[in-house]
């Protein structure tokens, strides 16, 4: 899975960043992924937190 980092001007400027000029690609691992009605475990007692929409688009293999 790709993400893309500081992708809209007032992320970047909470972050402490400048806007940037081209695109930040990065890559997720797969033990990202949660579905609708799975648990997230929080990693500790002070977490920040972040919303990702994934949209997977094609069609089903035969």
């Amino acid at each position: 899975m790709f993400a893309v980092a500081l992708n809209y001007a007032r992320h970047a400027a909470e972050a402490g960043y400048a806007k940037p000029t081209f695109p930040l690609v990065f890559t997720k691992f797969p033990s990202c992924l949660a579905g609708p009605r799975n648990d997230v475990t929080l990693p500790g007692d002070s977490v920040d937190w972040e919303v990702e929409l994934v949209v997977v688009m094609g069609w089903p293999a035969i």
